[in-house]
């Protein structure tokens, strides 16, 4: 999520997220925290676990 997605993140923008526990986790950790940051919702889910922030 690197320049042009990352831009049209603000608090009205829902962002769904699929997390496995793989080799791009941490990746993936890192750009959900970016989305926070820019005041989006986070909905995500991993092995198992829906959660909504």
């Amino acid at each position: 999520m690197k320049h042009g997605p990352i831009a049209l993140i603000d608090e009205e923008m829902p962002v769904v997220v699929i997390a496995p526990k793989d080799d791009t986790y941490q990746k993936v950790l890192s750009n959900i925290q970016e989305v926070k940051a820019r005041g989006g919702r986070v909905m995500w889910t991993g092995r198992g676990i829906w959660r909504s922030r």
